[in-house]
């Protein structure tokens, strides 16, 4: 760097040259210094420090990521109509779901929480362990250690202890009943409770067959609907409040079981296609 590049005058050099300027070093020395300072490279150190922060911060929000999704990762088991599904839960406990229904529940926090959630028809058999809990839209069921019905769909909610005890629990008005073998409740305004069950009646479906007990033919014909997916119609809707009672092997056609129905009640059927009937008085 010289004078001329700075444009100093002379004027502007005689008040300089008055000054008492304090350095030692001239001003193309202190320009090197500068410029040295200027391209200086930065501490690499630093940027290593650095960058492992970063790394830790991102590894932290990864595991975090894969903690709450194992946490919230949830399992359905679904068996459609005209199907039935077995399912072993991660106790050992088993299920067995008949036709429509569903459970789902969070396998890598079940030793945590044994809870799940379940709509349709089971039949539930616990491993001893922690509580238990089986939640539906109508009601909760908890255990320890036992083997139990569960029927919950639309509105209706019962429960048929086989083994062990069973809690029930209205979830609308939290009213609760203990149940042992042999004892249903049922959910409606109350809990109603049958001390005297014939339990050999809820694994009827278990075996491939049908069990009806003072049954509503709405009821008995929704079954039939679910077991073979397909669609029955009634011609005249006030015989649906008919109550029916009967055991009876599920056939392979649906027109023999809809056929044994209407006999009890002189109403004959229609098949309209191989997925709809017709129901109608003779």
């Amino acid at each position: 760097m010289n004078e001329n590049s700075l444009h100093i005058t002379e004027e502007e050099k005689s008040l300089f040259n008055q000054v008492d300027y304090p350095y030692t070093k001239s001003k193309d020395d202190v320009w090197e210094v500068l410029s040295d300072k200027i391209n200086e490279k930065p501490d690499s150190k630093i940027i290593l420090k650095s960058s492992k922060k970063w790394i830790l911060i991102l590894l932290a929000f990864v595991l975090i990521a894969l903690l709450v999704g194992v946490r919230f990762y949830k399992k359905t088991i679904v068996s459609v109509k005209g199907e039935f599904a077995n399912h072993i839960l991660p106790d050992g406990s088993q299920i067995n779901l008949n036709s429509e229904s569903y459970i789902s529940y969070h396998p890598y926090w079940w030793k945590i929480n044994r809870e799940l959630n379940f709509e349709g028809e089971a039949f539930f058999e616990v491993e001893k362990g922690s509580k238990f809990s089986v939640i539906s839209s109508r009601g909760k069921t908890e255990v320890l250690g036992t083997s139990f019905n569960i029927l919950a769909r639309d509105e209706s909610y019962k429960v048929i202890c086989a083994t062990g005890k069973v809690k029930v629990t209205d979830i609308n008005t939290k009213q609760q009943v203990i149940l042992t073998p042999k004892m249903m409740a049922e959910i409606k305004d109350d809990i109603l409770v049958n001390t005297n069950v014939d339990v050999s009646r809820v694994k009827g479906w278990k075996n491939k067959m049908f069990v009806f007990n003072s049954e509503s033919l709405l009821e008995v014909f929704k079954s039939i609907e679910r077991h073979y997916d397909i669609k029955i119609n009634v011609e005249q809707s006030n015989v649906l409040d008919l109550n029916y009672t009967g055991n009876f092997q599920k056939f392979k056609a649906a027109e023999e079981s809809i056929n044994l129905i209407c006999q009890s009640f002189n109403l004959t059927f229609i098949k309209v296609n191989e997925k709809s009937f017709k129901v109608v008085k003779k």
